[in-house]
């Protein structure tokens, strides 16, 4: 089943992208942490390079998905690096698709624990079930979930994230804060291209699909360019929140959560929740990638194979959250530069 092309606007592309990014990783804090807070205030330099480079790339992959009739990220690939190259970043990007789904699982079991105080294992499980319902039911679903959830999170996000500034404020030793050797890389424009890398992985699995559904390259052009904008809206109030929070929000596995807490408990809880809405869409968005990478949605083994992957996902996630994000992150998004530089 595919989306009517005249269901798509500006704002539910723009949404999409959003949704695919704004995940585990990027609501928790630990993934901006990772690769910008380290930095001081380099890293805000670095969230400001980023926030270009997503809006452009954002924009071409969903053009480029519309000329080439993506049906997966393949056409996208090999339209920018080439049929030879193509493969093996396919390749890099297929495996990354895996590891996201079981970040994101991951994810859900830290929101479980440290927040929910319950079991971890059932954060990874009761994920797998759902996103994996969600990707059963093709491109529709996908879309329909992210782009409902996306502007809820991204409102939470900078109602925490301006409210932790305010409460706590940056103060000079904030900003001269520098532990390059905990962050993704030690030089913080690499880092921030690492970053823009990775992200773009499990977008091309999205949104060059997505590109394909709509008649009118301007929606797709525009949608790009505002995602990237409100994505680097977010990291940027994220990062002066976590940096605001110094040094108690780099110790834990979900800085906003941790900093969530200075509030009343119904911004707790409801930034908690719309936080795993969140990871999710972006659970939903690899596994969906995967899945239409590996088989076509309305081929009868469609299904299974997103009930296999998404089995698999869960046994990997297993290995924890912040060192999937500190690991797996960095590494695949080293690999991915061939297609930003593409």
């Amino acid at each position: 089943m595919t989306v009517k092309r005249r269901e798509l606007s500006v704002f539910t592309v723009a949404a999409t992208y959003v949704g695919t990014v704004v995940g585990a990783g990027f609501a928790t804090g630990q993934e901006i942490l990772t690769f910008f807070t380290h930095f001081g205030l380099n890293g805000v330099y670095g969230v400001l390079l980023a926030t270009v480079l997503l809006g452009v790339l954002g924009s071409m992959v969903l053009r480029i998905g519309h000329r080439v009739r993506a049906e997966s990220h393949v056409a996208v690939i090999e339209e920018v690096t080439g049929p030879t190259l193509g493969r093996l970043v396919d390749w890099v990007i297929t495996f990354f698709l895996f590891g996201g789904a079981a970040i994101m699982m991951a994810g859900s079991g830290a929101v479980f624990a440290e927040h929910w105080h319950l079991n971890r294992f059932l954060g990874t499980l009761v994920m797998a079930i759902l996103a994996g319902g969600t990707v059963a039911m093709g491109l529709r679903g996908v879309v329909a979930s992210i782009s409902a959830v996306a502007p809820i999170l991204v409102v939470m996000v900078l109602v925490v994230s301006t409210g932790s500034i305010l409460v706590n404020g940056i103060s000079p030793a904030d900003l001269a804060w520098n532990r390059p050797d905990e962050a993704a890389t030690t030089f913080w424009p690499v880092s921030a291209l690492l970053y823009v890398s990775y992200n773009l992985l499990i977008s091309i699995a999205v949104l060059g699909p997505l590109g394909r559904e709509s008649q009118n390259e301007r929606v797709l052009h525009y949608g790009g360019l505002i995602g990237g904008f409100v994505l680097g809206l977010g990291a940027l109030f994220i990062n002066l929140a976590v940096l605001a929070g110094l040094p108690e929000s780099a110790a834990y596995e979900v800085p906003m959560l941790h900093l969530a807490r200075q509030f009343p408990p119904w911004l707790q809880t409801s930034y908690s929740i719309v936080l795993w809405a969140e990871v999710y869409t972006t659970a939903v968005a690899s596994l969906f990638g995967l899945a239409i990478r590996l088989t076509k949605p309305e081929s009868p083994r469609y299904g299974q194979f997103v009930v296999g992957a998404a089995a698999l996902a869960l046994v990997a996630s297993q290995f924890g959250f912040s060192q999937f994000v500190g690991f797996l992150f960095p590494a695949v998004g080293w690999g991915c530069l061939l297609v930003v530089g593409g």
